[in-house]
């Protein structure tokens, strides 16, 4: 039950205006199944350990742009920690991303200093996870990731000294997960994650207990979870907690649910797990009629084979101070007929929202009107050579009452295109347009010379063109193109100022207009030349550019996007897998 894949790698580095950079390096990665005695419980369990990774040939972040107070989710794509995670899944408290991200430390610098090495991630020096379930449903799993400590150069324009500086020590994460399950799909589970960085660099530590009940009817499911987050940086210390409690029913055709969940203000996860914003009260209802089957009379009459129709109300408060946030009416339809073309439609009504986080400052909201958004989706039979993907909404804003934004439609529209074409057992490819527009976007822009924000009206546009192409040569050997342009423009209007949540016209006359392109390539060609072991060869070119000057027309965009140079990275990896006999004999 022991195996090991060692591997090498080359990468050729070719960044613009630098010279030609080749490096190379090795690692391995272990898998070792093993049975544990544990409190008289005999476990199953399985050793995955990876030394000295390289993952220089993942493909590229679908890079957006962001000019919202939270920080953008991006996909793990690293095989490691998408494979055998499933119990480390539990609580949402594990973000991967986060091991061998971006630094944590932002360096002082003095006007005449400049950084000339400020890595984009940090190196990963081995990470662990042990993951094992006995027969009667206790299950464990532990993880274990070290980082290398890592500095940036810091040189001065007038003397031409320089100095070095600690951006991230060497940091441990670590998480320990113990679950058991019970008949009739019940579970408790304490899960606790731990970022220790070395010296007086910031730590956390955040505790959870979660579970779920489900009756001996087999009618009705009770959720609960309460979360702890403990954060020490330098001499301050935070804690934090988070709540939820959910009621629902599972049997018959209609369902309802209730839920409520709690973050405090200072509640943070964000050192090894994810939260766009804490400081809320959440609490929604729900309430659907399903349809399971096509012999049920309502399926006959519709010609479907499965369908739901449901409504909702959500409500959001602010934690601290106490204030109301949002309330959002729901109504959603969505089904799927005989030749399994599925279709969705969403309904939603948001009355009046506070909007305490788009100032960036704490307890100044911004108001919002009423707002209308229509939703419509529908996807057809992937099996079929030819499918297609379809998805559009428009959001408008119910705005006579609100000074400013009367003047001004504010109108939202999105559009998705997406058709799939399987050309035979070899080919397959499939492209994706979509096309997002907003007419007098009112949002935070910046801030004044005395910190205090300032908003704009602006239209804002994005257009988003990405390929996939995939080709079989044979069993094992396979290639896959992904090519993505990415176009998103800021163009303001006019410039505001709060007042007690409302706007007003400001004097403030700086260029804050955004043209943000970005242009990813990953090609990749993999052979498996014996079980378990490949050859991989990649070719990655990318570009990233973002100016004040706005082309309207999309192809002078993408003319003159294209004459800034290109950041290219060619790749070679051989991995060769050794089971216990290779090894031993």
């Amino acid at each position: 039950r022991l195996s090991m894949t060692p591997y090498i790698s080359t990468i050729l580095l070719k960044e613009p205006d630098l010279k030609y950079n080749f490096e190379y390096t090795g690692g391995i990665d272990l898998k070792y199944g093993f049975n544990a005695n544990l409190l008289d419980r005999d476990f199953n369990c399985t050793l995955d350990m990876t030394i000295l990774p390289e993952f220089q040939q993942i493909e590229f972040d679908p890079l957006v742009l962001n000019i919202s107070p939270f920080e953008i989710r991006y996909d793990e794509k690293r095989s490691f920690f998408t494979e055998g995670t499933e119990l480390f899944k539990k609580g949402n408290l594990f973000y991967s991303r986060r091991i061998g991200g971006p630094p944590v430390m932002d360096p002082e610098i003095m006007e005449n200093e400049i950084i000339s090495n400020y890595p984009n991630n940090i190196r990963l020096l081995n990470a662990s996870k042990i993951s094992g379930r006995t027969a009667d449903g206790w299950g464990i799993g532990l993880f274990n990731a070290l980082t290398k400590k890592t500095y940036v150069t810091i040189e001065d324009t007038i003397t031409n000294s320089s100095r070095e500086e600690v951006v991230e020590p060497f940091t441990q994460y670590s998480m320990l997960v113990l679950d058991k399950s019970f008949k009739k799909n019940s579970f408790f589970t304490l899960v606790n994650t731990n970022v220790n960085r070395h010296e007086d660099f910031r730590k956390s530590n955040v505790l959870a207990l979660l579970g779920s009940i489900t009756n001996g009817q087999q009618t009705h499911a009770y959720d609960l979870s309460l979360k702890n987050s403990f954060i020490r940086d330098n001499e301050t210390v935070e804690s934090g907690f988070s709540s939820s409690v959910g009621f629902y029913n599972i049997d018959g055709n209609l369902r309802y649910r209730f839920d409520n969940y709690i973050e405090s203000d200072k509640y943070d996860i964000n050192d090894m797990g994810f939260l766009y914003q804490n400081n809320e009260v959440n609490t929604s209802a729900h309430i659907a009629y399903n349809v399971f089957s096509n012999h049920e009379k309502i399926a006959k009459k519709f010609n479907i084979l499965k369908g739901e129709l449901s409504a909702g109300v959500e409500h959001q408060m602010l934690y601290k101070p106490f204030y109301y946030s949002k309330l959002i009416m729901k109504l959603d339809a969505s089904a799927v007929n005989k030749n399994y073309l599925w279709m969705n439609i969403r309904l939603r009504y948001f009355f009046e929202e506070h909007d305490y986080f788009e100032a960036r400052i704490e307890n100044v909201k911004f108001i919002k009107p009423p707002a209308i958004k229509i939703n419509f989706m529908t996807s057809s039979n992937f099996n079929n050579p030819i499918s297609l993907n379809l998805h559009g909404s428009i959001k408008h804003r119910v705005r006579r009452q609100y000074p400013i934004w009367r003047d001004y439609y504010n109108t939202h529209i999105y559009m998705r295109f997406n058709p799939r074409f399987r050309i035979n057992n070899h080919l397959f490819f499939q492209y994706i347009l979509a096309i997002e527009k907003e007419y007098n976007q009112f949002g935070w822009i910046t801030e004044d010379d005395m910190e205090q924000p300032i908003f704009s009206r602006r239209n804002q546009k994005t257009i988003t063109n990405k390929l996939i192409v995939k080709y079989t040569f044979t069993n094992k050997i396979n290639t896959k193109i992904i090519a993505r342009h990415y176009w998103s423009t800021i163009n303001n209007n006019s410039f505001h100022e709060l007042n007690n949540g409302h706007l007003t016209y400001s004097n403030y006359e700086n260029n804050h207009n955004i043209s943000f392109n970005t242009w990813n390539l990953d090609w990749n060609l993999s052979w498996e030349y014996k079980p378990g072991s490949m050859f991989s060869i990649v070719w990655q070119n990318q570009l990233t550019n973002q100016q004040d000057n706005i082309n309207e027309v999309f192809f002078n965009n993408v003319n003159d996007f294209f004459e800034n140079p290109t950041t290219n990275i060619f790749s070679l990896k051989f991995t060769s897998y050794l089971d216990y006999s290779t090894i031993f004999n």
